[in-house]
């Protein structure tokens, strides 16, 4: 699948003295692909799983033992990028998603329990 690059543009009346930073669009199915494992659970978004059965593919499988982890998070300190940061919003931001989901089911099961105590 190709990566459309798409790029910010000033605003109206804004100079920028450099080209506009790339925007990096990740593909619908990227957390599929990226994170199939052995012995792991992934839960994702119905839009992601609807994408993925539409256009999706499982590419090579995680190893067990994590793979080049060390190599990969090496790279992301010398590009002085928090690792430890970027954990704890991602699980802050997968917490309030989980919990998000969860209310809407409950909501979908209430709603069909008072259909059903309705229904002769």
């Amino acid at each position: 699948m190709a990566v459309r690059k798409e790029y910010r543009r000033p605003g109206r009346n804004a100079y920028s003295g450099r080209a506009p930073a790339p925007r990096i669009r990740r593909s619908d199915t990227l957390y599929v692909k990226a994170l199939a494992a052995p012995f792991t659970v992934n839960t994702i978004p119905e839009k992601t799983l609807l994408a993925h059965a539409d256009h999706g593919a499982i590419g090579p499988i995680m190893a067990a033992n994590g793979g080049d982890s060390e190599t990969a998070l090496a790279q992301f300190a010398k590009a002085d990028i928090s690792v430890d940061a970027r954990a704890a919003r991602l699980q802050d931001e997968g917490a309030k998603s989980f919990v998000q989901s969860w209310q809407e089911l409950l909501a979908v099961i209430a709603t069909k329990c008072a259909a059903l105590m309705h229904t002769p």
